[in-house]
């Protein structure tokens, strides 16, 4: 591509925003096609920023001149912004998805994966510092195609749906502020008569795109599987119970699910798109965790997540669906046998500096917005902030219209004002959900049970492993 022609733009793959980091510019980017992140800095970012403008060459020449880079500086960084299939040209922006999916294959090396955890930590870190507000979890409708026995959304919120008009402007603003990532769910996100709307503007304004879906939408819908796989999402997250159909399917109250959602992964996979699966323990599935995780290896699922958590709400009588203890330790132990891998920590209790950390992310920087527009903190810690009907995203991220300072309190709690909390070893492995914990923010019977469970099962783990 010959630069000067002035016909290349930022690659549809990119997520990207730019941020002043303590007086220093810097371009926040992510490429899908090789799953790398990336930080330009000062000039670099600058006109990594005339890029996304759409300036043309030569006013961008004219720019590099000025701050003492010459045309062949500014060429060479353009073509390295090339090669790393960050900017392209409008021919390329229209190649076959085979053609790019073989261009852009997910990178499994060490050394780049470590490089990049380093740049998002570094990125997460001074995001939560700063209290940007770089993630927006919208959950676009609690209606869904699937009846699950242990459904916890609110039934007096089915009636509600996010509008494109009513989450446009939001987006526009939360963007021109920080925001990084948007995460889609519900409910089943895909019912959601704008949820095409709403993704494709998502990824126009090159912001990251995570998509929580059962997949029977895509699967039942050529059209629009097509049209998802052409937002190049960071990943898209499904919930697979057990790989018997008479289980899964009597989970999700669903005749057909399983084979739909499983067909939906694999055609995701096969295309290089990330996908994830949460394996959600109840009472019916608590003896599949084996086999799924063998199917998971076998179709290159890019992301796996065990997922044991359980909410229980009221309104939707979903308790009996609770695994029992004894049956957690018996899958947790499974889990170690086959992957050999203990569970991690999730600090380390000798070093004092962790009870300074934040609760959780949440309302650092990640809010969540429910479907009839009330911001809240979490969708476990539903503490409302204020609604998007009578206030700007901004305005309530930074509580300028209201007097009750809730986020400014909740940002101020550390791991240290967790009431008698983290004076036992098995404390280490506990995730300290405040939604969980409650609004005193004290123990969780269920969380203290389940890292205790988990601290006995790694003690056995290394206990076999030393006899060998």
């Amino acid at each position: 591509m010959n630069l000067k022609e002035k016909n290349y733009e930022i690659a549809k793959w990119c997520a990207t925003n730019i941020y002043d980091m303590d007086g220093e510019l810097t371009a926040f980017i992510r490429n899908e096609l090789n799953t790398r992140y990336y930080l330009l800095k000062d000039i670099s970012a600058l006109i990594w920023k005339m890029i996304i403008n759409n300036e043309t060459y030569d006013k961008i020449l004219e720019f590099a001149n000025k701050n003492g880079e010459s045309q062949a500086d500014l060429d060479n960084f353009l073509s390295e912004l090339q090669e790393e299939l960050l900017i392209t040209d409008k021919m390329n922006q229209k190649m076959s998805l085979k053609e790019i999916t073989n261009k852009g294959c997910a990178v499994n090396d060490d050394e780049v994966n470590c490089i990049n955890g380093t740049i998002e930590r570094k990125m997460q870190t001074w995001q939560e510092q700063h209290k940007v507000l770089s993630n927006l979890n919208l959950a676009l409708t609690y209606k869904c195609n699937q009846n699950c026995l242990h459904c916890y959304n609110h039934k007096n919120m089915m009636d509600y749906e996010i509008s494109f008009e009513d989450i446009k402007p939001v987006i526009d603003e939360a963007y021109d502020n920080g925001l990084f990532s948007v995460s889609l769910t519900g409910g089943e996100c895909t019912t959601a008569k704008d949820f095409l709307k709403i993704a494709k503007y998502v990824r126009e304004k090159r912001i990251n795109l995570i998509i929580l879906t059962n997949g029977i939408n895509l699967y039942d819908n050529e059209e629009l599987f097509n049209e998802v796989v052409n937002l190049y999402p960071e990943k898209v997250s499904f919930t697979v119970f057990s790989l018997n159909p008479e289980i899964h399917d009597k989970i999700t109250g669903m005749k057909g699910s399983l084979h739909k959602t499983l067909s939906v992964i694999q055609k995701l996979s096969a295309l290089k798109i990330h996908t994830e699966i949460k394996h959600f323990i109840t009472q019916y599935n608590c003896n599949e965790f084996s086999q799924l995780e063998k199917w998971i290896r076998e179709n290159n699922v890019n992301f796996f997540l065990f997922d044991d958590k359980f909410y229980n709400n009221p309104e939707n009588n979903n308790s009996h669906v609770a695994v029992k203890s004894e049956q957690l330790e018996k899958i947790y132990r499974s889990y170690t046998e086959i992957t050999g891998n203990n569970f991690p920590k999730q600090f380390d209790l000798s070093d004092k500096a962790v009870f300074e950390n934040p609760i959780c992310i949440a309302g650092q920087s990640k809010i969540t917005v429910n479907p009839n527009l009330d911001v809240v903190i979490c969708h476990f810690y539903e503490k409302k902030l204020g609604n998007l009907k009578t206030n700007s995203i901004m305005d309530i991220w930074h509580e300028r219209t209201c007097d009750c300072q809730e986020l400014t309190n909740y940002r101020k709690l550390k791991l240290k004002d967790m009431k008698d909390c983290y004076k036992e070893k098995y404390c280490e492995y506990c995730f300290s959900c405040p939604g969980f914990a409650g609004e005193n923010f004290g123990k969780s019977e269920y969380l203290c049970e389940r890292a205790k469970i988990i601290y006995k099962v790694n003690l056995e783990n290394e206990a076999k492993k030393a006899l060998k």
